[in-house]
């Protein structure tokens, strides 16, 4: 119990997509937010990859910059960028985490990135993979 009180509080609550309706304990079907699992910020993170800045209603600064340097060619400066890029919105979005390694390759049209980041008051390592067509 005490370790599900601590990721609540260094994760928090909050839904994971897409939303799936599910019984609770008392049998009834419904959506149920999500207490202090680790996905809740891994989806965060995904979000951030996939908005580009100014394409969030209300939020017109979340999201990264990645679309600018989509079509730049395969060379160190544009895995420069794309980290550059990452670490702006998650160091602005995403303090929960600590980015231990960013790398990106262009393979047959698409852009793989492959973050990996540790939740900080977890302890815990994860990742995310993210490709973009080109």
């Amino acid at each position: 119990m005490e370790e599900y009180n601590a990721n609540i509080a260094a994760i928090g609550i909050g839904a994971i997509f897409p939303i799936e309706l599910k019984e609770n304990d008392q049998g009834q079907t419904g959506w149920y937010p999500v207490y202090g699992d680790s996905k809740l910020i891994e989806e965060n993170i995904k979000a951030l990859l996939l908005y580009e800045i100014g394409q969030r209603l209300r939020q017109e600064d979340f999201g990264t910059r990645l679309i600018e340097v989509l079509e730049e060619p395969n060379t160190s400066a544009l895995s420069f960028l794309i980290r550059e890029y990452l670490m702006q919105a998650l160091n602005k979005y995403e303090s929960r985490v600590q980015i231990t390694k960013i790398s990106s390759i262009r393979l047959n049209q698409k852009l793989h990135i492959l973050l990996e980041f540790r939740i900080v008051e977890l302890n815990l390592d994860s990742f995310i993979e993210a490709q973009y067509n080109l």
